[in-house]
This record gives C-alpha cells, sequence and structure tokens, in this order.
C-alpha cells in the first residue's frame, strides 16, 4: 500500500470514527431528553450540567480518536517512506484484495 493510500485510509477511519461519536451522542440525547421531561422542570439545572458534560465528553473522545486514528496513519506512511530497505511500494490497486 502506498504512503497517500495509507493516510486516505485513515483519513476515512478517522471520519467513520467522528460520525459514529456523533450518532451515539445523538442516541445518548435522546435517551437523556426523554429522562429528563418526565421529570419536568424541576430536573432542568441537572439537565444543562448533564448536557454540557456530555457534549464535551463526545467532542473530546470523537476529535482525540480521529486525531489518534490520523496521527497513527501518517505516522506508519512516514516511517514507510523512510526505510531505506523497504520493498518498492504496490498501489492498492494493483493487488486482487485491494480491488475487490
Amino acid at each position: 500500500m502506498r504512503s497517500e493510500e495509507l493516510v486516505a485510509s485513515g483519513d476515512l477511519a478517522a471520519d467513520g470514527l467522528s460520525a459514529v461519536t456523533r450518532q451515539i451522542r445523538a442516541l445518548h440525547g435522546g435517551i437523556a431528553e426523554r429522562v429528563f421531561t418526565s421529570v419536568g422542570a424541576a430536573s432542568e439545572p441537572v439537565r444543562l450540567i448533564h448536557d454540557g458534560i456530555a457534549d464535551a465528553v463526545y467532542g473530546a473522545v470523537g476529535a482525540a480518536g480521529a486525531l489518534a486514528v490520523r496521527a497513527g496513519t501518517r505516522a506508519v506512511a512516514l516511517r514507510q517512506d523512510l526505510a531505506v530497505d523497504a520493498p518498492p511500494q504496490r498501489a492498492l490497486d494493483d493487488s486482487p484484495n485491494g480491488r475487490f
């Protein structure tokens, strides 16, 4: 796999991880909304704190996960590019498994 293909696949995986994190956050938010709505107005202060913490945590997890995946694939690609005695890189398109 060429370095640019490795980086692109890492970007795709990072985008996928961010999307999954957003979906989980939406599910969590929907469940929390049902609970807070059923409790009523008395739950509003708790709801504000809950939503703020949940937004911060899900945002941090999504961003950190995507950053880790992107950094990892770029590090592997750089190592691959700098390897002195590495065999030539084949394009993903050149292998039967890469073309599936």
